[in-house]
């Protein structure tokens, strides 16, 4: 009883603080699994051994799923559960998560906080091989059928959920020439992205319009043809950021007088670490989510 007393209000406390980060049911069960496997010592130390555990499912990647079976975080975030489920081929599921999220968030925070991030893992899992062909084309397809079908949804009218970005672009005549023409940089990701780029600025008003993804001097002819006020180039890090930095270059040797704004999507460190990254003469802008791109091509052609 001494024991107990003295471990449970004073060494606990004291090392762990007030907040275990343990769920309730993983509690209960360790005081059952431990107490079964060495008695009234075990319910003693049952709290201190799960904590331990969970500490090495954080900073142990090999055992990542403990930390998600004890602790008491929510077990994946939006981004993350749209990703697991179209790398399991449950596209109804996937849909239906970006509709409950559309549900108390603007379209904006769905592209910039579920779809790129979700896109983002994709990328990074096929560099590692972990990401196999057949998946890979399910969520670059589902993905765009997704942002189409709101697209067309919004009857290609601003929309009230779009917040503020409306106001962030400034209304000109009609042209028969696009006012920003957004590029991608390597691949179909980000095609999607600049995609989603598009769509949000001609909700705001701005004419704008995506090329599909090609050749290197297919997408500079076609750029050099069109001569846009503003030129968005899509890139998500980090295969695609060496290839963007190139693409800018010679964009700017082709459209000396265009202004260039570099979307570096989800980059670890914000806008300060893709400057360095891709260095001062790349780019006029850079930005490293939609919002922020949106607003700055806003500033381009104002």
């Amino acid at each position: 009883m001494l024991l107990e007393i003295t471990i449970a209000n004073l060494i606990e406390p004291w090392l762990y603080g007030s907040h275990t980060g343990i769920s309730s049911l993983a509690i209960l069960v360790a005081a059952i699994f431990w107490g079964m496997l060495w008695g009234p010592v075990g319910l003693i130390l049952s709290t201190p051994l799960t904590v331990c555990l969970i500490l090495m499912g954080r900073y142990v990647p090999q055992l990542n799923f403990l930390e998600i079976l004890l602790g008491d975080e929510p077990v994946l975030s939006p981004h993350a559960h749209f990703y697991q489920r179209l790398s399991a081929l449950d596209d109804n599921e996937a849909r239906d998560i970006a509709d409950r999220y559309l549900k108390d968030n603007p379209i904006g925070n769905l592209y910039d906080l579920v779809l790129i991030p979700a896109l983002s893992l994709a990328v990074k899992d096929r560099h590692m091989n972990a990401l196999d062909e057949t998946r890979t084309t399910f969520i670059h397809q589902t993905t765009r059928e997704l942002i189409d079908e709101l697209y067309e949804a919004s009857s290609n009218a601003p929309d009230a959920n779009s917040g503020d970005l409306s106001r962030t672009i400034a209304t000109v005549g009609a042209s028969s020439e696009p006012d920003v023409v957004c590029v991608p940089a390597r691949d179909e990701a980000d095609e999607i992205v600049s995609t989603m780029v598009m769509q949000l600025l001609r909700r705001a008003g701005c004419h704008a319009q995506a090329l599909p993804i090609g050749t290197v001097s297919t997408i500079l002819d076609q750029v050099e043809a069109l001569y846009p006020r503003v030129i968005c180039v899509s890139a998500l890090p980090p295969v695609a950021a060496v290839q963007a930095k190139s693409l800018c270059r010679q964009l700017r040797q082709r459209c000396p007088d265009v202004k260039i704004i570099l979307g570096l999507w989800e980059f670890p460190g914000g806008v300060a670490k893709a400057q360095q990254r891709v260095g001062l003469n790349c780019a006029d802008m850079i930005g490293t989510s939609i919002a922020q791109v949106v607003s700055l091509i806003g500033t381009g052609i104002a």
